[in-house]
């Protein structure tokens, strides 16, 4: 009887070794979070001409030279208004969205007015409403938005 009794003692002391405890999701969604490069993506986004790099460095040159070459020719078309301050070249932000939506916001120096701002913002969404699609970046396996700032020249009309 002492061997079962014993027996049945160490199946049920023994059963402490083998519970294995279950990993807390908190501590092991925050360690897979900070392995996470949040500054560096995966992919660019990539306009239809630029589909053919595949390494980031020439894929967001040639996302920055189909940016600035682009609004440059949009809004080269002929002059925007008559600019009353001197100021060639004009910063632009662009948006683009997971689901490849892209929006455009002048950015000014302080010296100019909310008027002209509005204006030229205006003009600007007038001319850009019908820009070439950009596919978003891909950020481990899924699109994220990006914004990128490049400088366009305007054509001032005197």
């Amino acid at each position: 009887m002492k061997p079962i009794l014993l027996l049945i003692l160490f199946l049920v002391v023994s059963c402490q070794f083998f519970d294995t405890k279950k990993p807390d999701e908190a501590a092991l969604l925050k360690s897979e979070l900070n392995k996470i490069n949040w500054k560096k993506i995966d992919h660019f986004p990539t306009p239809d001409s630029c589909s053919h790099h595949i390494d980031t460095v020439n894929q967001k040159i040639c996302l920055m030279e189909f940016l600035q070459s682009t609004l440059n020719s949009k809004v080269q078309n002929d002059s925007l208004l008559v600019w009353p301050i001197s100021l060639d070249t004009l910063s632009i932000v662009v948006t683009i969205e997971p689901s490849a939506e892209v929006h455009f916001k002048t950015q000014f120096i302080p010296l100019v007015n909310d008027t002209i701002e509005r204006e030229f913002q205006i003009i600007l969404d007038e001319k850009l409403k019908d820009f070439p699609k950009i596919q978003p970046a891909i950020k481990q396996g899924i699109k994220v938005k990006t914004i990128v700032k490049t400088p366009i020249i305007i054509p001032i009309k005197k």
